[in-house]
């Protein structure tokens, strides 16, 4: 009965069924057939799908950094600095973005927030031992004080950033 179904279907639909997402390929990475396919919709054609693509800020206080300025916006930065670790096609990274751009304005003068797109920065990553996405790294005088994996709510995020901080509230 389903290959009845299926063969009723004709066979451009189902090739273009079981192709894999254009902008999904152009990372290097295959994701499962079944996986959903998340992408900036809002921010229109030809502004965040592919390599060398930012995504579009909403807070004009996260800072986006690469391999060639981390040194300097993160290590050597005289605050401490919360750095996520995203890529485009991640849904949890996209979940929190709006998170850690709160969090940049409440923490504002106290803490940095930077964004690190680990498939344009790899070597970054591999330093970092990112496996896992979004990773939220918290530095302070140069060295991590914190790490968060996954997508995680705004208390989680504050409370490790206190913690770091010694106590400040928000």
């Amino acid at each position: 009965m389903a290959q009845a179904r299926l063969a009723s279907i004709p066979a451009a639909s189902q090739t273009a069924a079981l192709a894999p997402d254009s902008a999904a390929s152009d990372s290097g990475l295959i994701p499962p057939r079944n996986a959903p396919v998340y992408r900036n919709v809002a921010a229109g054609p030809g502004s965040g799908s592919g390599p060398g693509s930012q995504e579009t800020k909403v807070s004009d206080k996260v800072l986006h950094v690469g391999e060639a300025d981390f040194d300097n916006a993160v290590l050597q930065s005289g605050e401490p600095v919360l750095v996520d670790f995203w890529a485009e096609w991640c849904g949890p990274c996209k979940m929190i973005a709006p998170v850690l751009d709160e969090l940049a304005s409440a923490y504002d003068g106290k803490l940095k927030v930077a964004k690190v797109n680990v498939d344009e920065n790899r070597a970054l990553a591999v330093k970092y031992h990112v496996r896992s996405i979004p990773m939220l790294l918290l530095f302070k005088d140069g060295q991590v004080q914190a790490s968060q994996i996954g997508a995680v709510g705004k208390g989680q995020l504050t409370q490790m950033i206190d913690k770091s901080l010694g106590g400040a509230v928000a």
